[in-house]
């Protein structure tokens, strides 16, 4: 016989307030059938009257058992497998947390969460502070949520990439200390991070938004990371061909494309480190090699590095 538990119960309470939540601040709610997957559904938000094909993942939790005594503080459970789920989503994912009896929410942006220290060493809790920001309301949903799903142009890290840390993982609990030529045979979880990003800038499996992530990555943190990660990088970046600096470009006018300048710096920066990068992109110019829009953002990259405008350039290649 079928049972109506109370588990159940309380879990329907929680997505019954989502569902109204989204319906009110008029943007779409799709709750996901079977919830073993990892998401209890997702938000799709809307322009006006028209569907924008913005998605944000939603994962609820609901109980006073995740609740502090004084009812102040909300913690999201989950363990590694459900936090490698949420950071390899082609949609950014927040976490929801529920109080049945005030019939009140937070929420907490888990894609942010996620980084690769945490899923290889956790916590695997999120604790969520009652307050104005954190709170799951009709304002948040029409606003600060469609605008942080929105910002979101594509996934973090790829279940390629999860397969390469669980392997990695796995390896350090069985190798230990051993060391191979005065080595450590394993790598902690930041290299590992960082060889993910080198092998991935540029690889045509990759859409162009997901290289500008990559790229705007491995830009922002160079200055910061050891010496032998730079190399890392220099080495990877002499080794592109006139086909991977295109795609780098490619990368670049992508950001653009959607109003991201920052990132379109961080990854013309990365393209500046390309031996002969400005000699190469001339040439690519010359030969045609690029539709209009992608010949745009090339001079704009030159432009950048000249730090003034080529209207010879201009001329030349964008009649």
């Amino acid at each position: 016989m079928s049972q109506a538990t109370d588990e159940l119960a309380m879990s329907r309470i929680g997505i019954a307030l989502i569902d109204g939540i989204c319906a009110r601040a008029r943007q779409i709610w799709r709750e996901t059938p079977h919830t073993d997957v990892g998401l209890d559904g997702t938000i799709e938000f809307k322009d006006g009257e028209r569907a924008t094909g913005v998605f944000l993942g939603v994962q609820v939790k609901t109980g006073v058992s995740y609740l502090s005594e004084d009812g102040e503080t909300f913690t999201l459970k989950g363990d590694q497998e459900h936090f490698a789920y949420w950071a390899s989503c082609s949609i950014p994912v927040i976490g929801v947390v529920v109080d049945p009896v005030r019939e009140i929410a937070m929420w907490v942006d888990m894609t942010a969460l996620c980084s690769i220290d945490r899923i290889a060493g956790g916590p695997y809790t999120a604790s969520i502070a009652r307050s104005p920001e954190s709170a799951f309301t009709v304002e948040a949903v029409a606003e600060r949520l469609k605008q942080l799903a929105s910002s979101y142009s594509n996934q973090r890290f790829t279940q390629f990439q999860f397969e390469a840390l669980r392997r990695h993982l796995a390896k350090e609990e069985t190798a230990g200390a051993i060391k191979t030529d005065g080595i450590q045979g394993t790598e902690p979880p930041q290299r590992l991070a960082w060889n993910m990003l080198c092998a991935d800038f540029c690889s045509p499996r990759l859409t162009p938004e997901e290289a500008a992530s990559i790229g705007q990555r491995l830009a922002w943190y160079f200055p910061t990371v050891p010496d032998s990660l730079k190399e890392q990088v220099q080495h990877m970046l002499a080794g592109l061909d006139d086909g991977q600096l295109a795609r780098a470009i490619v990368a670049a006018r992508a950001a653009l494309d959607v109003d991201r300048d920052d990132v379109a710096e961080l990854v013309a920066e990365l393209i500046a480190k390309i031996p002969r990068a400005r000699e190469r992109m001339l040439s690519l110019l010359e030969r045609g090699v690029f539709p209009r829009d992608d010949r745009d953002a090339a001079i704009q990259i030159i432009e950048g590095w000249d730090d003034g405008p080529r209207d010879d350039l201009r001329k030349s290649y964008l009649p």
